[in-house]
């Protein structure tokens, strides 16, 4: 399944919850203003379900959706690598 990363431009607690609620088993919190998201849809979709757009967008929210590949490389904890790896298994 597409993933997309979601870069806030400051910690915002509406767009958190919106994302939980949205996307509940799949989120996957990076740091308090970055995450991934499993979505089939787009870029534009995501954020409008995350209320970074669109007609029920957060009040002086501000962040941008990427959707990313799978190239990716890094060093981090063990529970990313496990989400990433289910979150391409269920393509």
């Amino acid at each position: 399944m597409p993933i997309f990363a979601v870069a806030l431009g400051e910690r915002n607690n509406e767009i958190k919850k919106a994302i939980e609620k949205a996307y509940p088993d799949e989120h996957h919190e990076l740091q308090d203003m970055f995450f991934l998201i499993q979505d089939p849809a787009s870029a534009r979709d995501v954020a409008v379900k995350i209320r970074l757009r669109g007609d029920n967008q957060v009040e002086d929210a501000n962040g941008v959706v990427f959707k990313i590949n799978s190239a990716y490389a890094g060093y981090t904890y063990s529970d990313l690598w496990d989400w990433l790896e289910n979150a391409e298994g269920k393509e």
